[in-house]
């Protein structure tokens, strides 16, 4: 599914090749001091372009918050002066969590996502972010800069429910 496809032709692709699920995800909704909220800008169909939270698939031997820490780094290479933040620094960040089932929340089928929050010690500039893997670019976005519209999927919902915008 490599070849440029529209994100209906990827979803009607996706579902012939995994079927309709359940599937499941994580999700790392990441803020810092300054209310900045770490997004990443998709890469590829559905959805590209899209700004979307940190996140993917599951592996089948991974618990769900390790998912969350994996896709984290793979996605933003989050750092600081130290180098790539540990899952113990990372883990140490973790506020809450909460699970994401509204069976129509994906064009691809039946994707139950299990989001984190993390919150941060300090402002966004001490971290250094850039997108990477299936994320085509990642930032620090202020919240009163978005807008439903700019949002992957039910992102937006997500971000709202645990407190990020």
């Amino acid at each position: 599914m490599t070849d440029q496809v529209s994100d209906e032709e990827y979803c009607l692709r996706y579902k012939e090749t995994w079927g309709p699920g359940p599937h499941v995800t994580a999700d790392a909704v990441v803020l810092c001091r300054d209310a900045r909220v770490l997004l990443v800008r998709r890469g590829r169909p559905p959805g590209q372009g899209l700004l979307a939270i940190p996140g993917g698939f599951i592996n089948l031997d991974e618990r769900l918050l390790d998912a969350a820490l994996r896709e984290l780094k793979e996605e933003t290479g989050i750092s600081d002066e130290k180098g790539l933040l540990s899952d113990e620094t990372l883990r140490a960040a973790l506020r809450s969590s909460q699970v994401f089932d509204d069976p129509h929340r994906s064009g691809r089928g039946r994707i139950i996502t299990n989001a984190f929050l993390f919150r941060l010690p300090g402002t966004s500039e001490r971290y250094r972010v850039a997108g990477s893997d299936d994320a085509a670019d990642a930032g620090w976005y202020s919240p009163n800069e978005l807008e439903p519209r700019q949002m992957f999927e039910d992102h937006w919902h997500i971000l709202k429910a645990l407190g990020a915008l």
